[in-house]
């Protein structure tokens, strides 16, 4: 597992089932055949989710919305109804500080998309983990 802090000194780490997913994803909208050993870890960053789904966040017109109009106890309701989709876990895992990162391959998402929708509407930075295609040889 790989480690970075963060400015108010919690530690994040990605998790291999996420980045195996993510292969899966990479190689599904490629039409290729990597596997795992095939990519470099780069990093963990902060971003902000509408940076990496750009234009889909349209529809909630700021980012913070869940936050600002409801307390965490609403937030699974919310968003479940506004997502069409679960939520339960993500928000779980946020309130009991547990914030995986999502996996990006070559500046692609792929895996974490509700994590990323939900830290745009509460507005925070959601941790990102980096992985870039090794250069063949």
């Amino acid at each position: 597992m790989n480690r970075k802090k963060e400015e108010n000194n919690t530690s994040e780490e990605y998790k291999k089932k996420d980045f195996q997913t993510g292969v899966l994803h990479y190689n599904t909208m490629f039409q290729t055949n990597y596997k795992e050993k095939d990519f470099t870890f780069e990093e963990i960053e902060y971003m902000r989710p509408c940076k990496l789904f750009e234009g889909y966040f349209e529809p909630y017109e700021e980012e913070g919305w869940l936050d600002a109009l409801y307390g965490s106890d609403e937030w699974i309701e919310q968003m479940e109804m506004h997502e069409k989709r679960s939520f339960k876990n993500v928000i779980a895992n946020y309130l009991n500080g547990i914030n995986a990162p999502a996996i990006i391959i070559e500046n692609m998402v792929c895996d974490g998309y509700g994590r990323i929708i939900f830290f745009h509407v509460i507005g925070k930075k959601v941790p990102v983990a980096k992985f870039k295609l090794k250069k063949i040889k």
